[in-house]
């Protein structure tokens, strides 16, 4: 009965260890803007979208479907409380909206894209 106990608890463990490694790396979340924003120059259409956030590579990419369409390297910085739910940070200059970043629910860092992001190029 003892062995059976640290065999679950065993298995228990290495579970534990390979869900955490299985969430870090890239985080994928639904969004729809509601108007044209742009990326460090690179324009999105209002319409939904998937944004996807590398944390080992510190690279963010907006896709619709399975296309790619901006790809950006981000920072992080630390935030007073945690998002409730996933927060995108805009600035607006006259009747341009661009995102700055953003927070994923229950993250205690915003995600702020770096002043190089690209249109990314087409698969094929």
């Amino acid at each position: 009965m003892k062995n059976l106990m640290t065999r679950m608890f065993a298995v228990l463990a290495l579970s534990i260890v390979v869900s955490a490694s299985a969430l870090a790396g890239e985080t994928k979340k639904d969004v729809s803007f509601s108007s044209d924003v742009t990326i460090n120059g690179t324009l999105v259409k209002k319409g939904k979208y998937q944004v996807v956030y590398d944390d080992k590579s510190g690279e963010m990419s907006i896709r619709k479907g399975k296309e790619e369409l901006v790809k950006a390297t981000t920072r992080t910085e630390d935030r007073q409380k945690k998002a409730i739910r996933l927060e995108m940070l805009y600035t607006q200059n006259g009747e341009t909206r661009s995102l700055q970043g953003f927070a994923f629910e229950g993250s205690n860092q915003n995600i702020v894209i770096n002043g190089n992001a690209q249109a990314a190029t087409p698969q094929q």
